[in-house]
């Protein structure tokens, strides 16, 4: 099963940790929108707002289903048929993975879980998991991703969030 990073350059990796990330920049912007939301259905509007906003193509539907093969197809060489890892269902698209294995829906609840464990007094242990958290990161939240109206929120929140890179790097203690 591949991993996804988002909390840095946009990656897909196989099991191998080798990079399978599709250059299209709307290609991208499809993977990140349902990584972001990986098991959960992305409604098509949703797709449309974030690729084209108040510009949308009259075939947006169609231009939209031609993203979504063309991530298939990178995503077929990594392993299982692609099929099963970016579903129709509707009214839109769904990521068949695990949360836990995209970046960026990790990073929330390593910090939740850092937190706990600082509330609870074990100073040390909150560390390793806040320093696990700082880790996932190797750059900005999307770095590479063109940011549309609902990617740019998404990122901005990331990058808020207690214990973020943005946030230690300004001066704040982990």
């Amino acid at each position: 099963m591949p991993d996804f990073k988002l909390l840095g350059p946009i990656e897909v990796l196989d099991e191998r940790d080798r990079p399978f990330t599709p250059s299209g920049p709307k290609v991208r912007q499809v993977l990140s929108l349902l990584a972001l939301n990986a098991g959960k259905i992305v409604d098509v509007n949703l797709f449309v707002n974030e690729l084209w906003g108040e510009e949308a193509p009259k075939d947006q539907l169609n231009t939209l289903q031609t993203h979504i093969y063309h991530l298939r197809r990178i995503l077929d060489r990594i392993g299982p048929p692609a099929g099963r890892l970016v579903a129709t269902r509707a009214p839109g698209y769904l990521l068949c993975v695990d949360p836990q294995r995209v970046d960026a829906l990790v990073f929330p609840r390593l910090v939740e879980e850092g937190a706990r464990h600082y509330r609870a007094g074990d100073h040390a242990t909150a560390e390793q998991v806040l320093r696990k958290a700082l880790d996932l990161w190797s750059g900005p939240a999307l770095a590479d991703v063109r940011r549309g109206a609902v990617l740019g929120p998404h990122a901005t929140a990331l990058e808020e969030q207690p214990n973020s890179p943005a946030v230690s790097h300004s001066g704040k203690e982990v």
